[in-house]
């Protein structure tokens, strides 16, 4: 638990913890809704969430994506790097987007 800070402020037990841990990244950079570059990134990844991706076309990151098949079992792009100032993403089936979020 080296520098981990342990939060347990939320009694809500309608919220998932994957959106109490949103909700507190966004109160603790109020700058973050609007895409701060200062404060997100470089690393980012795509995640297939409830079926594979057939198809799935990327630009802006390092190693881009064209066409490509991605499933469990199989590539899943967790461990990508922004490099352009604008990001696109196109696939047939919904993706799970992860960015590291700098240390404040």
């Amino acid at each position: 638990m080296q520098g981990t800070q342990i939060i347990n402020e939320s009694e809500d037990q309608d919220t998932t913890d994957l959106h109490k841990c949103i909700a507190y990244i966004c109160d603790s950079a109020p700058n973050l809704d609007k895409s701060n570059s200062s404060v997100e990134g470089p690393h980012c990844g795509l995640i297939p969430i409830g079926m594979p991706s057939g198809s799935t076309t990327t630009t802006g990151l390092q190693w881009d994506l064209a066409e490509t098949e991605m499933r469990f079992g199989g590539l899943i792009s967790t461990s990508n790097i922004v490099k352009g100032e604008k990001i696109t993403v196109q696939s047939d089936s919904d993706l799970l987007w992860t960015i590291s979020i700098k240390k404040m």
